[in-house]
């Protein structure tokens, strides 16, 4: 049977209002921020030396209907390439971002959205649900390349129906038909929407607003969605399987496929994996492994991008990343292991070979893990 489409729920078409000096000035505060750690050649400082001129500019622009969005650009750096807006053209899709924000429908189940809870918060609400016994079996899976195959058509259609500004309209059309430029090459691509944006998160959660909705209203399953991760939790494998069957029905439509690298179906007893850590019937259990995975190689890549770099240098840059990698796993553990397991401990190295790190763990029984050949010098720990 296919799936229905559930009607959208709407927040009204309130008249399009011009834009502001302040209504500007968030967005401005905002990217003055995001940027504040680019290099001397980027122009960002171009645009906060001249703002005095670019902001009337810009907002005459915008009042008019004016304002074209440049080609994204392709910036290779010492150690990793982006693909970045020019400065001008971040801070007008930020106000964009802020116009379109109550607009838009975003279902409470989408968790990645601001307001939501975020991650800590939906592997707590995912703890107390296994722990309650109710739910036996999980369909845990990921959109291959979800960025790269939304529909922009669809989803431009989605938007005209809850906007009617044109103003927010013009722009959100050329946001969505966006081109890259790379040396003097341009690629305009016929599916998808750009990644490296304040507006993407957003556009990402209302594409895959009528998906929430419809497994939402599945009284028996419990539905939560982060980005383009799924996890639905059933209390018997028949309604598992026909809930797997309609999720596949909504991707065919929408012209997605599951990621098959990162797709469970099964009994909770075995596992799986959500928000980078591991849980079971018991609840939470620990890191994932694929986060682990993914934390050994970007220490090995790190440690490879800053091997000539000074002693001192090196060690504060993975250091600093050591402290991001820890922050995030304890600000979910430190609120759901430890309620049962007692304190989180800090990392401490229980393994050396000629001054490397092989092994590391979490003293308290806790978090326990190897990181084979991880290639780091005990300094870089210890400085923890």
């Amino acid at each position: 049977m296919p799936c229905s489409i559930p009607p959208q729920r709407g927040r009204g078409h309130p008249p399009c209002a011009l834009p502001t000096a302040a209504s500007l000035e968030s967005a401005r505060a905002w990217l003055w921020r995001a940027r504040a750690g680019f290099p001397a050649s980027a122009d960002i400082w171009h645009l906060r030396r001249r703002w005095h001129v670019e902001q009337p500019r810009i907002l005459a622009e915008l009042q008019a209907n004016r304002y074209r969005l440049s080609a994204m650009q392709v910036v290779r750096g010492r150690e990793q390439t982006q693909v970045l807006w020019c400065a001008a053209d971040a801070l007008v899709i930020k106000w964009l971002t802020e116009q379109l924000t109550p607009l838009l429908p975003v279902h409470p189940r989408c968790e990645h959205v601001r307001g939501h809870g975020g991650g800590p918060s939906s592997c707590l609400r995912l703890q107390r649900l296994l722990r309650s016994g109710v739910y036996r079996y999980v369909c845990r899976t990921d959109i291959q390349g979800y960025y790269a195959h939304i529909d922009k058509q669809r989803l431009l259609a989605g938007i005209a129906r809850h906007v009617r500004c044109p103003r927010l309209l013009n722009l959100v059309r050329q946001f969505i038909h966006y081109s890259v430029e790379d040396g003097g090459d341009f690629h305009t691509p016929t599916r998808g929407i750009a990644r490296a944006s304040s507006l993407s998160p957003l556009l990402a959660a209302f594409y895959l607003y009528e998906l929430d909705c419809d497994f939402a209203a599945q009284t028996q399953l419990h539905y939560v969605r982060y980005m383009d991760d799924f996890v639905i939790l059933a209390a018997t494998r028949w309604q598992l399987r026909r809930a797997v069957r309609r999720l596949n029905l909504w991707f065919a439509q929408l012209g997605v496929r599951q990621h098959p690298d990162k797709t469970f179906i099964g009994a909770i007893s075995k596992g799986f994996d959500w928000m980078g850590f591991q849980l079971d019937l018991r609840g939470l259990i620990g890191q994932g492994k694929r986060a682990l995975q993914n934390h050994a190689e970007r220490c090995r890549r790190l440690y490879e991008q800053m091997r000539k770099r000074p002693a001192v240098e090196r060690a504060a840059r993975m250091v600093g990343y050591l402290r991001s990698w820890l922050s995030w796993a304890k600000s979910i553990t430190a609120s759901a292991i430890t309620k049962t397991t007692g304190p989180i401990a800090q990392l401490y190295v229980i393994s050396k070979c000629n001054g490397m790190v092989h092994e590391v763990v979490a003293v308290g029984a806790v978090v326990k893990f190897s990181v084979a050949l991880l290639a780091i010098p005990v300094a870089t720990y210890t400085a923890l």
